[in-house]
């Protein structure tokens, strides 16, 4: 069952604030010794961790954060479970980190366990990983990346196995939806399944961002429930099943994608501004369009905006572009989910 403590256990509070204390650098480091207790075949360099275990589960986590600095100082809130740094916690990702240390020292359970870089500069670890390993180099069944805000989301991006789906909704998430991950890349580079799971930070990318200890450790049981099942012969491998229906579905030319999701090798583009092709593109020069089925905003440039142009409508109200299946009226009459809201608590009041 999901533990309930909302409060550290032992000494883990010291541990967490010692792992986000580090630079990225540093956290490959503590990884490669913490590894090396625990495997025997690991792969460790400038941009990646790779350790083999013997469950054909990869447990997947990055390595940095947004801030250029490692935070000095903690606040923690025991009677709300909650931690921050007016520094910026850069719990996205070290509540993964610290997660796939918890599991390897509190069980005896050994899935391969992957430590990207830069995934907030474009999932550059995870593209070098994949250049170096078309082909993950042992039994895979499942990927599992400990990266996304929350209490019990489950993200899975451009994968749509449903009963790969159904087999983590049964351990106790809810399908959630996002936009760029490691498993982006990496699952359908290797050809299985992949799952984002919250390990409990909120307002990431931010000094604002929390950290729920309860929801990371609910979390942190959880997955020890996933790896034991894994084990079983009675689970299969999940395909990676692509879905048609994402954004970057719209971002095709005669078929092949043009995204950078689908550019496995490192590429030096993936530094820029432009979430899809991440050209380095001034604020003023990105578009800003919101899918009105997930609310995940994406920025654009112009270039890649003509891709997919004629599929978004501008809300009169705001103006600001959507893309919005559900509307079927006229163009110049769209007012999007958000501006209907502000409009009902108005008439409310």
């Amino acid at each position: 069952m999901p533990s309930e403590n909302l409060i550290f256990r032992g000494n883990d509070r010291k541990l967490f604030q010692n792992i986000c204390s580090l630079t990225q650098k540093r956290v490959l480091n503590v990884m490669d010794q913490v590894l090396h207790k625990y495997y025997d075949d690991i792969d460790v360099n400038r941009s990646f961790i790779l350790a083999k275990g013997n469950i054909p589960v990869a447990l997947v986590a990055h390595a940095d954060t947004v801030f250029k600095t490692p935070p000095r100082t903690f606040y923690f809130d025991e009677e709300k479970s909650t931690m921050w740094s007016p520094d910026g916690l850069g719990a996205d990702d070290r509540a993964g980190i610290f997660s796939i240390i918890k599991v390897l020292m509190e069980t005896p359970l050994r899935p391969h366990i992957v430590i990207t870089t830069d995934e907030e500069c474009g999932c550059i670890g995870a593209g070098k990983l994949i250049a170096k390993y078309p082909k993950f180099p042992a039994p895979l069944k499942f990927l599992v990346q400990l990266d996304r805000r929350g209490k019990q989301d489950s993200v899975y991006y451009d994968c749509e196995n449903e009963d790969f789906e159904k087999f983590i909704t049964d351990h106790g998430f809810v399908t959630a939806y996002g936009t760029l991950s490691d498993i982006s890349l990496l699952a359908p580079a290797w050809k299985v399944a992949a799952v984002n799971l919250s390990v409990g930070y909120q307002n990431e990318h931010s000094v604002s961002e929390t950290l729920n200890i309860g929801y990371m450790y609910n979390t942190i049981d959880k997955v020890k429930k996933i790896l034991e099942d894994a084990k079983s012969d009675e689970v299969p491998v999940y395909e990676y099943v692509e879905s048609p229906s994402t954004w970057r579905s719209f971002l095709t030319e005669n078929g092949k994608s043009v995204s950078k999701h689908y550019d496995y090798a490192y590429n030096p583009r993936w530094l820029g501004d432009c979430e899809i092709c991440n050209c380095t593109a001034e604020p003023t020069e990105l578009l800003t369009i919101t899918w009105a089925s997930t609310m995940e905003e994406v920025e654009v440039c112009i270039s890649c905006f003509s891709r997919f142009s004629d599929k978004v409508t501008w809300c009169k109200e705001c103006g600001e572009g959507w893309i919005d299946s559900d509307y079927h009226g006229e163009v110049a009459d769209y007012v999007c989910p958000l501006c209907k809201r502000k409009k009902e608590k108005t008439y409310a009041l």
